[in-house]
């Protein structure tokens, strides 16, 4: 969007493009920016879209009009850009959750789900952060806490196989997880 608006701002006045040379970078900047990211389209679909705008481009009569379909297309586009970004984004973390759900029990990390899901490790950790507003540890943790709560209300387990149960190795170390979490220790939660 800011080079669109510098182009204006800077070479269209002091250049006098032909009104044909102004089209033809307006189409063939569109037809960059969908080839970058609309990865997911087939050719044909990819060139119907690119046609469309053809003719919408060649619909306008002068530079200003054709200048002002163009930041609006722009506008749209970047909003639509974001829109799926966004959509991606939230598909990660609850994919990154429904493993958590599946494996909690298992010593897991975010490393080890980052591998699966073919991103980033350092990204989905970034990522989840910023969509849940908290570290995959903590959630992670707060996910075997609340098993851990269930499992505790069914009287049926002592703490220490309730902390393997609910991938917790260490009973010292699931008591001050939960602790932490929860304000009280296992045993006064049994109680």
């Amino acid at each position: 969007m800011a080079f669109w608006e510098r182009f204006e701002r800077e070479v269209l006045p002091n250049s006098h493009l032909p009104f044909y040379i102004m089209q033809n970078i307006c189409l063939s900047l569109i037809g960059i920016l969908m080839t970058l990211y609309d990865d997911n389209q087939n050719m044909q679909t990819h060139m119907q879209k690119l046609s469309e705008r053809m003719k919408d481009i060649y619909a306008q009569t002068s530079s200003q009009e054709l200048c002002g379909w163009m930041k609006q297309w722009l506008v749209d586009w970047v909003q639509q850009i974001e829109e799926q970004s966004g959509k991606k984004s939230n598909r990660l973390v609850e994919e990154v959750k429904e493993y958590v759900k599946q494996h909690y029990h298992e010593d897991i990390s975010l490393m080890e789900i980052a591998e699966k899901l073919y991103v980033n490790r350092n990204y989905l950790s970034q990522l989840f952060k910023r969509v849940t507003g908290e570290s995959f540890a903590t959630y992670l943790n707060k996910f075997r806490i609340e098993k851990a709560k269930e499992k505790m209300r069914e009287n049926h387990y002592l703490i220490s196989e309730i902390s393997e149960m609910v991938g917790y190795q260490n009973p010292t170390y699931f008591s001050q997880v939960f602790k932490s979490i929860t304000g009280k220790s296992p045993s006064e939660f049994y109680k």
